[in-house]
């Protein structure tokens, strides 16, 4: 049968209170944070909300997610979730049964904005109804298997938990004994911010526009997999910030101390607002320059002026007074050396955890469909 035949689905409503903190009379508000990480940050007295209870299904119906089933703590839906019944299904067998069409409603979204679930397909989708007996057997099967595939995950992710560590050792080994001898002001030529109002110049194809999104938090590579492209006029005020290179970015709002470095394949680019650009004198020392900031003793000395009680932020004189060690041509080399051939390994570790993890989750569809083979 259909399962919209048999479904009951209330979708959560905004409350009209709310509050931080959870007075009398108030309980959890399960936003999304709360659905997906157990994070609770709101709580309402439940006027003109939907209330659930411990065990309830929820369903995400808005974001990136939709199509996201869950199980609920006591409190109120989230406006972006809904709560989810079938007559004649027990919660646990309804989730599983839905874990295995996650793929299937989070690809045909509807919306060209905010993506939403397609209620109406999750409504098609077709089912049995087994007796309850049958429910819990295959409930109890689907839990055993999942439960060694879930710790089989927890492993590996672990495993990649320990490689960042280990980066960190990696880099405080190449820079624990270096003196800190000089500022970016005295070893850098140019440090500088991109220019506002690139949107204008936003296009298919074009010049690098370099944003925070490329940037990231693990290396210093810059991520140029999902890059904007923008065609620029010669003379406009943002052609200052073309990247040369040798340049190393750090991110100064939002996600702060993200570091990139530009390499001779990088070709025409640029920056957004919210990057600095430092421009070393040596440039062939850019490097690792960029490598030292990514360590944790670039990062405590680029971060300790973070301003901002709220939306926190770096001032390019922050970047300026940073202090840098002072490394010949040959120790530089040798730094590299060694940094990139253990961080080579990591990646390549990485790599093949990722590949487990995708084979993990294709295994737990296989798993999904087959306990529910006729449905």
């Amino acid at each position: 049968m259909e399962l919209g035949s048999i479904l009951k689905l209330e979708k959560g409503r905004k409350p009209v209170r709310q509050d931080c903190r959870c007075g009398d009379g108030f309980a959890p508000y399960v936003d999304i944070e709360a659905f997906e990480t157990g994070n609770i940050r709101r709580y309402t007295d439940g006027e003109k909300c939907v209330p659930c209870e411990e065990g309830d299904i929820l369903i995400v119906c808005d974001g990136s997610r939709s199509g996201l089933a869950g199980y609920a703590v006591k409190g109120y839906v989230g406006s972006t979730l809904a709560k989810i019944s079938a007559e004649g299904l027990s919660g646990p067998y309804l989730f599983h049964f839905l874990q295995g069409k996650y793929s299937l409603l989070n690809t045909r979204k509807r919306g060209t904005g905010t993506p939403h679930l397609d209620v109406e397909m999750l409504r098609g989708l077709r089912l049995r109804v087994p007796a309850p007996s049958e429910q819990e057997r295959t409930v109890a099967r689907l839990e055993g298997q999942l439960a060694q595939l879930n710790a089989a995950e927890t492993r590996l992710k672990a495993v990649k938990e320990h490689l960042r560590a280990y980066r960190q050792a990696v880099l405080k080994e190449a820079f624990s004994k270096m003196e800190r001898a000089c500022t970016v002001r005295e070893a850098a030529s140019l440090v500088t911010s991109g220019s506002r109002g690139w949107a204008r110049y936003y296009s298919e194809a074009g010049a690098k526009f370099i944003r925070i999104g490329n940037l990231t938090r693990d290396s210093i590579r810059i991520n140029l997999e999902h890059v904007q492209h923008v065609s620029l006029k010669s003379g406009v005020e943002g052609s200052r910030t073309r990247l040369l290179p040798g340049d190393v970015l750090v991110s100064i709002t939002a996600d702060l101390g993200s570091i990139g470095y530009v390499g001779e394949d990088m070709g025409e680019a640029y920056i957004n607002q919210h990057i600095a650009l430092v421009r070393f004198r040596n440039p062939s020392q850019g490097k690792v320059m960029a490598w030292y900031f990514r360590s944790d003793f670039g990062q405590a000395d680029l971060l300790k002026n973070k301003r901002g009680a709220g939306k926190l932020g770096l001032g390019l004189e922050d970047i300026r007074g940073v202090k840098v060690p002072f490394v010949s041509e040959a120790e530089g080399s040798r730094i590299l050396e060694r940094i990139e051939q253990r961080f080579s390994a990591c990646e390549q570790m990485e790599r093949t955890i990722e590949t487990a993890l995708r084979q993990s989750e294709a295994l737990r569809q296989s798993i999904l469909k087959k306990a529910f083979e006729g449905d």
